[in-house]
């Protein structure tokens, strides 16, 4: 015991990053049909695992392109950041292929709450072209990247919003102690170095749009954490929503979301896969009678 403990801590350091390497290696291997030639795979292979490390290392953010097919423009990157991973999840392994299944093959309007530098706004865009895309996301550094990701997509119906997303509207800080993943709502601590963002209710977004009344086919919500305040809140565009991917974060459970939207007094089917809830209506878009 003594010497399988000696020999884990000391090529520990060595073996885990290998091994982390090789199982992201495997995922993209999943996603390598979404390649157009060879070369291209190979670049993107070449940006993540070596580029993409020198950068993190250097603490620098080079910007950089990926090509993909299907995509008459290519999806731009900071290496260094979490981009290449976001990528990766978001268009090589479908994270939203289940909420894409169970959408009609036409959709009016989409929101993505959540832009981050968009991902899945070039995602929804080339599946439903004739959409109005709503993205909002909070951070100018996201934004900026956002706004040149969405216009390579070459669509005028894709309306940007630098916002948080709340239940009720103040303003709030973003905590990103826990890194670029775990960014989370936090309420003002009063400090002058503390950044302040502008926190508004999905409801006041889509007045300013006029949107308000118009069916929200496709809703997609990755707010780290806000989530719950939001459901919980509800509002009126909570009656319009058709279909709807989440993502629910520790300690907030998918079983809890389930609770809340209930609660709401509208009915959904959903299903939950690993952290993403996806909810859909089984009432028509008619709020439940009530007792």
């Amino acid at each position: 015991m003594r010497q399988q403990n000696f020999f884990t801590r000391l090529l520990g350091p060595i073996y885990r990053p290998i091994w982390r390497r090789y199982l992201f290696y495997l995922r993209l291997q999943r996603g390598r049909t979404k390649f157009g030639t060879f070369v291209d795979y190979g670049h993107y292979l070449w940006l993540h695992f070596v580029e993409q490390s020198i950068c993190a290392k250097r603490g620098m953010a080079k910007m950089a392109t990926v090509k993909l097919l299907s995509y008459n423009q290519p999806f731009l990157v900071r290496l260094g950041t979490t981009d290449l991973l976001c990528l990766t999840e978001v268009v090589l392994e479908d994270e939203y292929e289940d909420l894409l299944q169970l959408s009609s093959p036409v959709a009016h309007l989409v929101i993505d709450i959540g832009a981050n530098v968009g991902y899945a706004i070039r995602l929804f865009s080339r599946h439903f072209p004739d959409a109005t895309i709503i993205g909002i996301e909070p951070l100018p550094a996201n934004m900026e990247l956002c706004r040149r990701n969405a216009a390579l997509a070459g669509t005028e119906r894709v309306h940007l919003i630098e916002c948080c997303i709340v239940g009720h509207p103040r303003e709030v800080m973003l905590d990103e102690s826990g890194g670029a993943w775990a960014t989370r709502i936090a309420e003002p601590d009063g400090t002058r170095s503390a950044v302040v963002y502008q926190g508004r209710t999905l409801d006041e977004v889509l007045e300013d749009l006029k949107l308000a009344t118009v069916p929200i086919d496709i809703l997609k919500m990755d707010i780290e954490g806000a989530e719950r305040e939001v459901i919980m809140a509800g509002g009126d565009w909570l009656g319009r929503v058709q279909r709807m991917a989440v993502e629910v974060h520790s300690p907030y459970t998918p079983q809890q979301f389930i609770a809340d939207l209930t609660a709401t007094g509208f009915q959904f089917e959903w299903k939950a896969i690993d952290e993403v809830v996806l909810a859909w209506r089984s009432d028509g878009c008619r709020r439940q009678q009530e007792a």
